[in-house]
């Protein structure tokens, strides 16, 4: 679409200034500015001009004229001479830069008094959103006769406080005006106005905003599989109306795992490989947004055999217990075999391992309580985790003449290497023969 087509669709908005009628003289006449038609979201304004070049811009709130961000144009204590003046709103447009007048005149049409009048409140704001430190106007206007009075006061609860010792908060002109708004300003305000004939009370509820800013601690960490890990979105502005958590910028998935604990503190409880990434903590009010990120990066230690057995001599009938250590993270699965075969427990057999209190070494045994000759052979202990292996082999040597056990059947890939262990016991052995089908293929092997 051509640039200047959309350039004519966003300036083809129309601007109306209003008339104020029937005002009892002293009252506040109310003018508005209505911006209709495409584009006027874009569309503020700026300022009021009168017919004879006096602009009264938004600043101008002291005094006989006030103009709000709203485009209401506020005329204090009518009389004869302001109904013999007109006026008009003026707009700026953000995209297109133009300034552009209402397309017609607005005049105020006063009315003399005819007896009381109970007040009304004709124009308030219920709610006003503005930034930190800035001046704001909570504006309150009431049409009636005698003129109303107009009184401010600030409700906490049932409470009510006026402002008659504040400096900084102050009335004027019907108007709360509040220098220098904290974010401890946010709250709710109330109008209370009345004459002779009654009264009548409106309530502004006011949120001073501080730009939205998060950042999350640690910014950048290593963590170890199995451990656990603690992200704190450190965060600041106001008003805040929700949080949220995500991953490689998608919606972060909570479980008993991984927890958001008191709304900005996410727990992840035994870290895997899979949470490694970018994590976001988003901020967001009805405004704006605010983002920060921290990147995880995990990291795991592969199994390390810390304690072993050695190679030994034991008699028949004697007792033995071989051991390993190993640690890494995640902790290794530690399994025995003894000549390349996993070892069955029995009553003279047992397997077993524990962890150290703190987690990080773990223990494993096989305790043979009789040794016989039969188990004369080469075992082996072999620490795996999903990050590396470990393993130790070393002979339990039985003193006896040899005695044969029987082969097991083995499957092998062509191209790969296949290991046969002579399935022999006895000590000490000092040769060996192989055969294939009577046919020898290593003869005479001496042990060292």
């Amino acid at each position: 679409m051509p640039y200047g087509f959309i350039q004519r669709i966003l300036q083809d908005y129309k601007v109306t200034a209003y008339d104020a009628e029937f005002i009892i003289k002293g009252n506040v006449a109310l003018l508005r500015c209505d911006i209709s038609g495409n584009g006027k979201e874009y569309v503020f304004v700026t300022s009021w001009l009168r017919d004879d070049g006096l602009t009264i811009s938004l600043n101008d709130n002291n005094g006989k004229y006030a103009v709000f961000p709203t485009g209401e144009f506020h005329v204090r204590h009518v009389d004869e001479a302001d109904t013999l003046r007109k006026y008009r709103c003026q707009v700026h447009n953000k995209l297109s830069r133009e300034t552009k007048l209402s397309d017609q005149w607005a005049k105020i049409i006063m009315t003399e008094p005819h007896g009381s009048v109970p007040p009304r409140i004709v124009h308030w704001r219920r709610d006003i959103q503005e930034q930190n430190g800035e001046t704001i106007w909570l504006p309150c206007v009431a049409h009636g006769y005698p003129v109303p009075t107009i009184r401010w006061f600030r409700q906490d609860s049932s409470l009510m406080t006026s402002f008659a010792n504040n400096h900084r908060v102050i009335e004027q002109e019907g108007m709360l005006v509040i220098h220098r708004a904290t974010l401890q300003d946010s709250g709710k305000y109330v109008c209370v106005v009345n004459n002779t004939k009654g009264q009548e009370q409106v309530h502004t509820v006011l949120t001073v905003r501080d730009s939205l800013r998060t950042s999350i601690s640690p910014s950048h960490t290593i963590v170890t599989v199995g451990t656990s890990l603690s992200l704190r979105c450190e965060v600041s502005g106001s008003p805040i109306l929700y949080l949220k958590w995500k991953k490689n910028l998608k919606p972060l998935v909570l479980d008993n795992r991984i927890r958001q604990q008191s709304n900005n503190v996410l727990e992840i409880a035994n870290v895997r490989l899979g949470d490694e990434g970018m994590y976001q903590c988003f901020i967001y009010n009805s405004e704006e947004s605010a983002q920060g990120s921290a990147t995880v990066l995990i990291q795991a230690d592969p199994p390390v055999i810390i304690s072993r057995f050695e190679e030994q001599i034991i008699n028949p009938g004697h007792p033995v217990s071989l051991r390993c250590i190993a640690k890494g993270h995640p902790l290794p699965k530690i399994t025995w075999t003894a000549d390349g075969e996993s070892i069955p427990s029995s009553s003279r057999l047992r397997l077993g391992d524990f962890v150290t209190q703190d987690g990080s070494v773990v223990h494993s045994f096989l305790n043979i309580s009789s040794v016989e000759v039969g188990d004369g052979k080469e075992y082996s202990c072999n620490a795996e985790s999903d990050f590396g292996r470990a393993f130790h082999q070393a002979k339990l040597n039985v003193p006896s003449s040899p005695v044969g056990r029987p082969f097991q059947n083995k499957t092998a890939l062509v191209g790969q290497t296949a290991v046969f262990v002579c399935p022999v016991a006895g000590y000490p052995l000092t040769h060996f023969s192989w055969e294939k089908g009577n046919v020898y293929i290593l003869k005479m092997l001496k042990i060292s």
